[in-house]
């Protein structure tokens, strides 16, 4: 997969990048709406991620003291 995921801090989401179409497309998989907030489909300044090798997301939502887990296809997250 040519895939990269990038925090987009000041928008408040996680996107993932994909090389393999010309231009590249930015697809939103955490914080979707883009707006701060506490919600479970929501982030407020999201600082780092990890990727799991089953495509699970782990995000630091540095604003709301949390890590979310986002599972594959999954917009809504959980607090772990």
């Amino acid at each position: 997969l040519n895939r990269i995921y990038c925090t987009v801090t000041n928008k408040h989401k996680v996107v993932i990048v994909n090389q393999s179409t010309v231009p590249a497309t930015f697809v939103p998989v955490a914080g979707v709406d883009g707006k701060p907030g506490s919600a479970a489909n929501q982030l407020n300044n999201p600082r780092g991620i990890f990727v799991h090798t089953n495509l699970t997301l782990y995000v630091a939502d540095s604003e709301n003291h949390r890590i979310q887990r986002f599972l594959p296809n999954e917009s809504n997250g959980t607090t772990v």
